[in-house]
């Protein structure tokens, strides 16, 4: 097996909602790399989006190569997580860099992964009746009235040890300086729910270097008792970093007004 590196192409169709679409993948080893956006994401983007046109999102292929390929062509994969970051803004967004292993070190092997990657990140699952809206959501529709205001809104830190610019879900300004980051670790790999915490304590260490502000982090887990280690050694992790960690939408939404002074 050969190590390689994927990040998340995402599409905020309304940044006053502020919920993100997974459109696509870029993956990259030593070997090559790989940028494919999902005719099926871009699909679910438009139908969700009656405002938007299936032709307003034809340009973003090329636009996210020519973001990328102005620093760093695509098959000269070094630092490419870094570039990706960089060039995260709205309404393309790019996951933090997340770790994956390929057959072999060879581009065959990195088609492969990429099809499963596109599969089982990006393309939509088949929902069943009844399904529960994620924390971003609930937070979203909690907080409208001050949403894009300068109480709650989407934020980008321009300043960071790294000097790479970061993304938050939410941050509640007007003297609160609360960074609020929703973490999903409802997952099924306890290995991954551990990379999850690790990146996002990693962020939030280069956001507080630079920037005097509480960083709060939503975390969304899976409660079966067979994850009570892994979700354990996630928040002590996240804790370790100097986030304050939730795990409830109304513990989030308490901390967050008590700091605006809305409660």
């Amino acid at each position: 097996m050969t190590p390689a590196s994927y990040a998340v192409i995402r599409y905020v169709a309304d940044p006053a909602r502020n919920e993100p679409v997974n459109g696509g993948v870029v993956l990259w080893n030593e070997v090559g790399s790989r940028l494919k956006l999902d005719d099926q994401a871009i699909a679910r983007v438009v139908r969700d989006n009656p405002h938007l046109s299936r032709d307003a999102l034809r340009y973003l292929d090329d636009f996210l190569r020519r973001r990328l390929i102005a620093r760093r062509p695509l098959d000269a994969p070094t630092d490419l997580g870094r570039e990706m970051q960089k060039r995260s803004q709205f309404p393309v967004l790019f996951s933090a860099p997340l770790f994956t292993t390929v057959a072999d070190a060879t581009e065959d092997a990195l088609d492969r992964e990429l099809g499963s990657l596109l599969a089982r990140v990006v393309r939509p699952r088949q929902r069943r009746g009844g399904a529960r809206p994620g924390a971003t959501s609930d937070l979203t529709r909690r907080w409208k009235p001050w949403l894009g205001s300068k109480l709650v809104q989407n934020h980008v830190f321009a300043d960071s040890k790294t000097g790479v610019p970061r993304t938050v879900t939410f941050f509640a300004n007007s003297g609160a300086n609360v960074a609020v980051d929703v973490l999903s670790l409802a997952i099924k790999e306890a290995e991954e729910i551990q990379q999850r915490a690790d990146a996002e304590a990693y962020k939030a260490e280069d956001i507080l270097a630079k920037n005097d502000i509480s960083f709060l982090v939503h975390c969304n887990l899976r409660l079966d008792e067979e994850y009570a280690a892994a979700n354990d050694a996630a928040l002590r992790t996240l804790r370790a970093a100097g986030a304050q960690v939730t795990t409830t939408v109304e513990e989030t939404a308490t901390a967050v007004e008590s700091a605006i002074g809305v409660v």
